[in-house]
Formats: structure tokens, sequence, C-alpha cells
């Protein structure tokens, strides 16, 4: 047919069948093939004859691909199904290898040739037991075993026994194989496949020894087998402390297991790992590593191992490309390598979003990996996604107790969000983990300084202290462990420099020996002594890392050192020094960094103080801070200070109407209104400086409305007024300034005038006792004052409010002034009659009557005496005094 019809398809077909079903695929054969697909380039059995040829000739990817094609044109076919199983088996895809065979077995099944089925059924049976024997787990050992228990029944091939002993092995029953092997040892002592499991067993058994000398017998009875050389090159690879040092014994034979079969995966996997971690090569190690991943795309460690060696190498497309591939083609919840890989690289790369897409996956597939929970939190942090990253670092620690970075990084989080107090537990727990961390020590340094900063904007410098303490102490304790750690020195400026504001007195902070250079636990610090250990801080971390932001810090400490001093009185030299010292670091941090608005803000403040006063060039600074940031509203402000400092009103209120429309809210600003108009005499004084009290509290706005209260107060004759009812009254003036007042008075503890002013509103408020303290701090700061006038009022405030609480010591309050005023004379003789001094009292009390110019004076000063007569049982005496008084009162209601 073939002669009398070359064109046609249909006899080359089953002639090509007929070969393929025969098993005997000669050159003939393989001619027929040809000529067939001359015909159809696509017929399904000239493909599958060259399949075979070429599985014949070990082309496996040739093999697979004509296979599959020619599948696809007549699945009918058994034996081509067969051969794709072997093809498959060859190139280790066991499992596609096991549907081949099944495919096979099925199709046998509806052949009614009984002897030729049952022979090729067999086959099938004997490469799908193969198959699964080499896929891990019971059920597919069990499933070997069925198999070969079929063809075992007619067919006790020594070799099937073996592989059934291998399927016992798999399946946990290592005694069961141990007496097939000795059997097939005693009955066929030249079986390899014998040899090759009794090794196998005692490897299993971690007999290393026994297991080495079996795989060596297996190869001197067949030494071309793969898997006898790998097995014996993973039992030198485990197998004693001398062969873990020296893995050459092993690399032999994983070299001779690749050659001997190229896709065997595992062997180019341990080559790898023998090259990266041996050798040191980690080019060859990715090559082989490659390889392995190549071969087996379900070795995840090959695979994690190709990506780690490529980003090392730096060749960052080449592992993108391999985790890309991994991803895209794996399953929800599979290739959980990949996906963390491809997340910390998305992370590293800033690409937040597709790190936590990806991080989340990697989840998906293992969700009690607490590392894999640590990256994602890191993922959502760098994001800016706190809450979410919070959660993260909480999994991560649940799964991982013994974890310090992930509650390390907790505990950075709830001190970002501003929750000092939880942030401070965890960061104690770390440290009763490990009592060194540094990370952790300067957590709770940092954590406390804050603390601190919000303490003193709330003026509770008593509490802020105590913080400042506990912050110098752990940051010292990081500095001691880290001292070439700059930002620890930093930080420590910060929290010796915070104590600026805080009186002087006040002041007494522990610190380390170890700061001061002292061989001591812990020694006291005053204020002075603090400062310049801050700016001694700062030196070391510049010493450590020069920047401007650090210069800028040392150049606002020596300028917190120089105001204390002036408040102190201190050597005008050692002032100017700190001062001149103070705008060089100011001026080195501009030239640093000449964008920086904060740099020149702060250079134009120190320029403006008293003991510089180079006006030009601070009003330059202030306009080159602006400039660097139009919407610079303490630039502005601290403009209309400077205008405002030099008698250039307008100006400073143009500055500070700018200030004010960038920020509302801002509080200085006010102030300096505030102060512009008292300085031209407004009327909206008061307003302007109640409404910074409203805002927040600040000592100028404190005090200022405090001194226009207690002014109001005074004025005796606006009591009906309309403007008194609502500037007092109803705004609550009193309560709210003295409140004000007391905050000022706790922060500036050297100003007699607020003071007093503090007593006054106190008196006002029936604070008897709290007026009679802040009387007393009046007069011991005026105590040694040249201006006497101020102490003797202050000592006839004292008086008074003894007297307002019987104090006996009020007497002698004013018997510290000079007794020439009125209201001195009436209070003594007050302070005389609570004693119980009658006598004393009315000579004081007639001695003021004798000075009273108003005629409600003189009634009074008459009820007291004639109080004082009745209680010494004198009522004529008493009488008479009243009478005259009925008389002066009488005079004075009908002058009305």
């Amino acid at each position: 047919m073939m002669v009398l019809y070359p064109s046609v398809s249909y006899p080359l077909e089953v002639l090509c069948l007929h070969f393929i079903q025969s098993d005997s695929f000669t050159d003939e054969a393989v001619d027929c093939c040809h000529k067939l697909l001359d015909i159809d380039s696509r017929s399904g059995p000239a493909l599958i004859g060259l399949g075979i040829r070429s599985l014949q000739e070990k082309k496996y990817e040739d093999a697979f691909r004509n296979l599959t094609e020619g599948l696809q044109q007549i699945s009918h076919c058994s034996t081509g199904w067969r051969y794709l199983g072997e093809t498959q088996l060859k190139m280790h895809k066991f499992k596609e290898a096991v549907h081949s065979f099944n495919q096979a077995i099925k199709t046998l099944g509806h052949l009614n040739e009984p002897s030729s089925s049952k022979q090729q059924r067999n086959l099938a049976y004997c490469f799908k037991a193969e198959a699964l024997i080499k896929i891990p787990g019971t059920e597919s050992a069990e499933e070997a075993i069925n198999c070969l228990d079929q063809v075992l029944d007619r067919n006790n091939d020594p070799k099937l026994i073996a592989l059934k002993g291998q399927a016992f092995l798999n399946k946990g029953l290592a005694n069961e194989a141990l007496k097939i092997a000795e059997d097939l040892k005693l009955a066929h002592p030249e079986l390899a496949k014998a040899h090759y499991l009794e090794g196998l067993i005692y490897y299993t058994q971690k007999n290393y020894n026994q297991a080495k000398e079996s795989f060596q017998k297996a190869i001197e009875k067949e030494a071309e087998v793969a898997d006898f050389h790998f097995s014996l090159g993973l039992t030198y690879w485990f197998m004693s402390e001398e062969t873990r040092r020296d893995k050459t014994k092993a690399l032999t034979q994983f070299l001779k297991a690749a050659k001997l079969d190229n896709y065997l995966g595992n062997a180019f996997h341990y080559l790898g790992q023998y090259y990266r971690d041996i050798a040191g090569d980690k080019n060859r190690a990715l090559g082989c590593y490659k390889k392995a991943f190549e071969k087996d795309r379900m070795d995840g460690e090959a695979g994690a191992a190709v990506v780690d060696l490529s980003t090392e190498l730096g060749d960052l497309e080449t592992a993108l490309a391999v985790l890309t591939e991994v991803t895209e083609r794996s399953s929800t919840g599979r290739a959980k390598w990949a996906w963390l890989r491809r997340g910390l690289y998305y992370l590293r790369a800033g690409q937040h979003s597709e790190a936590v897409a990806d991080l989340q996956a990697a989840l998906r597939a293992d969700p009690k990996d607490s590392n894999c929970w640590e990256s994602l939190g890191d993922a959502y942090l760098s994001r800016g996604g706190y809450t979410t990253a919070l959660k993260s670092f909480r999994k991560s620690q649940e799964l991982n107790p013994k974890s310090i970075y992930s509650i390390y990084k907790a505990a950075a989080i709830e001190q970002i969000l501003g929750k000092y107090k939880n942030a401070i537990a965890e960061y104690q727990h770390i440290l009763k983990k490990s009592k060194d961390y540094v990370p952790a020590l300067k957590g709770l340094g940092e954590c406390y300084l804050m603390m601190a900063k919000s303490a003193l904007a709330d003026y509770l410098d008593g509490k802020a202290l105590d913080y400042i303490e506990q912050s110098l102490t752990f940051l010292a304790r990081a500095a001691k462990h880290c001292p070439e750690v700059s930002c620890l020195w930093k930080l420590l400026g910060d929290a010796c420099s915070s104590v600026c504001v805080i009186s002087p007195s006040k002041v007494n902070v522990n610190i380390l020996g170890f700061l001061i250079g002292q061989n001591v636990d812990k020694c006291v610090l005053k204020k002075t002594d603090l400062l310049s250990l801050g700016g001694r801080c700062y030196g070391r971390g510049l010493k450590l890392m020069s920047s401007p932001n650090m210069w800028c810090d040392l150049g606002i400490n020596y300028y917190h050192q120089a105001q204390h001093l002036t408040a102190t009185g201190s050597n005008k030299n050692e002032i100017s020094e700190l001062l001149e010292k103070s705008v060089q670091c100011l001026k080195k941090a501009v030239r640093l960094e000449n964008k920086n608005r904060l740099y020149w803000n702060a250079l134009g403040v120190v320029a403006s103080c008293k003991g510089v006063g180079n006006y030009a060039l601070a009003q330059h600074c202030f306009i080159k801070s602006i400039q660097a940031e139009q919407i610079n509203v303490v630039a502005w402000t601290n403009l209309g200070v400077l205008y405002l400092t030099s008698g250039n009103i307008e100006q400073a209120h143009e500055a500070f109407k700018v200030a004010q429309s960038l920020e509302p809210s801002y509080l200085t600003c006010w102030i300096g209104q505030a102060l512009i108009a008292e300085t031209v005499g407004s009327y909206e004084t008061m307003d302007l400086f109640r409404h910074t009290t409203e805002l927040s509290m600040h000592t100028e706005g404190a005090k200022g409305y405090a001194y226009w209260v207690c002014s109001t107060l005074q004025d005796k004759t606006n009591r009906n007024t309309e403007l008194y009812r609502y500037n007092i009254l109803q705004m609550n003036a009193i309560v709210a300034a003295q409140v004000a007042l007391t905050k000022y008075t706790e922060r500036i503890q050297n100003d007699a005038c607020a003071f007093t002013m503090l007593g006054y509103l106190n008196e006002y408020l029936q604070l008897k006792k709290q007026a009679a303290d802040a009387y007393q701090r009046a007069v011991l700061l005026l105590k040694n004052s040249e201006d006497k006038d101020k102490y003797n009022i202050a000592m006839r405030n004292y008086g008074r409010s003894l007297c307002a609480v019987d104090h006996c010591d009020a007497s002698q309050a004013y018997l510290s002034t000079l007794l020439t005023e009125f209201d001195d004379i009436v209070g003594i003789a007050q302070a005389y009659f609570k004693k119980g001094l009658f006598q004393e009292s009315q000579k004081a009390y007639e001695r003021a009557l004798s000075l009273a110019d108003c005629e409600q004076d003189k009634a009074c000063i008459l009820t007291a005496l004639a109080i004082m007569e009745y209680k010494q049982n004198q009522v004529d005496a008493a009488k008479t005094l009243l009478f005259k008084w009925y008389v002066i009162v009488s005079c004075v209601y009908l002058r009305q």
C-alpha cells in the first residue's frame, strides 16, 4: 500500500503503531516515522515513535516533547503512555509519571488481547511502583506495595522484591524491609539492589558506618547507578565528626551521581551546599543550586539559595526573576520561601505595598512563622501603618516569646504613638531577658526624655526632673556599653539640656559617675554642672560624627549655660565666652546646612540676646529662616520680638500678624501682640493676655494676665462697670490668673513681684495659708534688696496674711517695717489684738486714728477700739467710742 499510495498516511500510521506495540523500534521504524511526519507533521503515531527513539538515545527532553504531542493526537496508545511515564521517571517527574502509568493501565484495561495486555500492564505496574517509591509519604508507599503485589504473584523478580522493601521502608516498616534485604542477600548475593536496600535501612536508622559498607557493596556490584553514589555521598555528609569537617568524600560521590543522572536535583543541591558552605565558592554554588532548582521546581531550599546567592553577588534581576516565576505559578498557600523573599526584596527597595502583599501571601502558606510576622510588621511600619505593624509584632511575639526583636519593635511603635508608659513596660521586659540590650536602654532613655518634655510643657517640673534622672540613667548605661554610638551622646546632651527652664533650686539630679569620669556609682549634679555636662556630651557625639544638627544643639546648650549664669550673676567673661561659642557653633551648623530654618532661627535668637546684641545679624538670620521655609511661624514671631525690643512697634505688629495668619493657635505671637497693646495703652491688652492663657501656659502670658487682673482688682472705682463684670466676673479671671501664676512661680522662683501678685490673688480667693506662703517667698527674695520700699510692702502683705491665719508672728512682720504708713500701723494693731496685747493694740490704733485722712477709715478704727474696750469689760468706754463712730457715719451719710 505504501508503494501504491505514497502520499497517503494511513499505511504508515498502521506500520508505526505496529512498531510501537511490538516494542521493537529499529532504524526502519524511525524511517517510517519520518516519512509519516513528512505527510502529516502532527501525526500521533509518528511523534510517539520518535519519542520512543529519543528515550532510547537518552534524549529525555525530546522524548518528553514528542510523546506528549503524540498522545494529544492518539490518547488510547497504552504503550505511548508507558513510554511517557518512563521518560518522566528518568526526568524525576514522579507524580506526572504515576499519572502516565495510570493512563497506560487504564487504556490496557479496554484491550481484548489478554497475553500482551497483561505483560504491558505488569510492566506499567512495575514502573508505577518505582515512581511511587520516589514520592515521600505513607500513602504513596502503600500504593506502591499494592502495585508490586499484583505483579509479584506471577513474577518473583528479585529487583521488584527489593523495590517492595523500599516501599516498606518508606512506610516506616523497617523490620519488614530488613527481612526482605537479608533474604535477597542470601538468595541473590550479587544483587546490587539488595545491598542498596540494606544501606537505606541503616541510613534511616543513622547507622552510617553500616550504611556506608552496604552502599559501597552495591556500587561494587553495579557502579553506574546514580542513586547508589548519591546515597553514599549523603552517608559521608552526615557520617561522623571527621567527615563533617572534611566533606571531600561526599563531594566525590555527589559529582559521580550528578554525572550519571543529570536530572538528579538533590545531587546538585548538595553540591551547591558544599561549594557555598565548605568551599566558599559562591559562583559555583549558585550554578549548582540553579541546576537543582531547574530539575526540581518543588525544591524550595534550592530556589531560596539561588535567590540568596544571586542577591549576595549583586544579580538582583536574576533573583527577582526567579521569585516572580515561582510566585506566579504557585497556588495559594504554597511557595512560602518565594513570597517571603520577594516581600523582603520589595521592602528593601522601598515598595512597601508590594512587600505587604507578598508577606501576607507567605503567611497564608505558614501562619505560624514568627519571622514572617516580624517582616510583615516591618513592611507595615515602613509605610506608616503603626497599628497594623504593632499587631504583627504582637503576633510574632506570641508565636516566639523569646524573640527580643518583636518586643523591641512593638515598644518602638508604642513610643512613636506617644504611649510612653506602654513602651517603657515593653523595654523593661526586654531588659529582664537581656539586661544590657542597648536598643532597649536607648528606647527607655528616649521615652523618659519625652515624658520629661511633656511634664515641662505642663509646668510639672518636679515630675520632669524625675523623668530626666531616669532618662540619664538608661542612656548612660547604653553609652557605657556602646560609647562609639554618637546618637546616644546626643540624647544624653538633650536630657541634660532639658533642665534649662527649671529653677536652679530644684535641680539635684543623680547621674552615673561614668558620665563625669568618676569611679562612683551615683553622684548629684546641680543645674550649672548638668548643663555643662550636656555640652560635653554633645562634644563627644561630634567627635564621633559631625552633623549640623548636633552643632546646633551644642550652640543652644552654650546659650542656655550663658542664660543660667546671667541669672545667677556669675562672671561676665565666662558668660561672654559661652555666648561666643554658641554663635560659632550655630554658624558652623548653618554652613553645613544653609537651607535649614531651625539653624538660622537659633542663630538669630542667640544674636539678639542681651549678651550679644547683634540685632542686624539676628534680623538677617530670621529672614533667612523665613526664606528657607515660608510657613515659618516661629521665625516671624522672633522677628516681631526683635522689632519690639528695638522699639519698632509697627514692624513688630506686622510680623506678629503674619505669624498669627500662618498659625492662629501659636501662643508666642499672641503674647507679642499683647505686649504691643500694653506698650501703646490699648484697652484690648487684658483680653489679649487672657487669650494667651486660654491657648496654653506661658510664663510671659501668665504674668501679664495676672498683672492686669491684679491692677483691675486694685481699682475700687470700677466695681459697677460693664468692663469689670466682663473681665473679672464673667471670665472667672481671678481663678484663671491664680492658676497661671501658680505654675509661673513653680518654674520661676526668683520673681518677688509674681509671688506678691499670687499672694494677692490667693487672698481674694480666701486661700489664706497659700497667700501667706506666697508673701513669705516675696519677703525672702526682697530681704537683701536695695529697694526698701518694695521690701516694706512685702512685709506689710506678709503680716496681713499672717493675721488672717491668726499666726503669732504677724506682729514681728510688721515690726520689720518702718511703721510710718497708715496701713502698717493698722496692721500691727490688728496683730497685737489677735495676740491678746490689747494695750499695744490700742496705742497702735490711736496712732493710726491720728493719721487717718478718710472718715470711713476713722469710723473703722473707732469700731476696732470699741471692740477692744468691750473685750476688757470697759462698757462705758466702748459706748463712747461707738457714739463717736455714729456721729462720723451720720455726717458721711448726710453729705451723700
